[in-house]
């Protein structure tokens, strides 16, 4: 998912910790998963990155569809003709979510914009453009240091897998672990 995160936005290798620490706190902060995301950006990324719009803004973006309940592909594939059609008229996401909240007829308006398949999914992102900014500056924030059970942690990633580990099953990993070591 890295990876592909990485060639879709056209990054250099070295921001790949930046990228894992985003899609982890992401998978934490909305309803995708690791599987979801996959689909999702797969999707989404090469528009994303076409237009200027960060790797934050569009894993924030896709978290808001997934807690609208359009997620994985469907999610990447909206965003992605939305991001298509406002670029052929001339408009960023922020104009045209400006456009369709101040429209009395949202819906309408939305499909006029990006037609049937990305005009519900803008229409969800204007009714939570707060949200958007939120999950966004909180992404940014992702490779920061992060607090786990009194433990800091060096990024959402590694504070996911702390966590992730932080029980019977993480022990008995831990301990396999130790004892490969140990024989080895």
């Amino acid at each position: 998912l890295a990876g592909a995160t990485i060639n879709g936005f056209g990054l250099d290798a070295s921001e790949t910790k930046r990228v894992v620490d985003i899609l982890a706190m992401s998978s934490t902060n909305s309803a995708q998963d690791f599987a979801k995301l996959t689909e999702s950006f797969s999707n989404a990324a090469p528009a994303a990155s076409a237009i200027g719009v960060s790797v934050e803004k569009t894993a924030a973006i896709l978290g808001i569809l997934a807690d609208s309940a359009i997620s994985g592909s469907r999610g990447g594939t909206a965003l992605k003709n939305s991001f298509i059609e406002l670029e052929k008229k001339g408009l960023t996401l922020e104009q045209a979510l400006d456009k369709i909240g101040g429209s009395s007829n949202a819906l309408t308006t939305a499909i006029d914009l990006v037609g049937k398949r990305g005009g519900p999914a803008l229409l969800k992102l204007t009714e939570r453009q707060d949200d958007i900014a939120k999950l966004t500056r909180e992404l940014e924030g992702a490779g920061d240091s992060v607090e786990v059970a009194g433990e800091k942690f060096a990024g959402a990633a590694a504070a996911l897998a702390a966590a992730k580990l932080d029980n019977l099953d993480g022990d008995i990993t831990k301990l396999g672990s130790a004892w490969e070591g140990f024989i080895l």
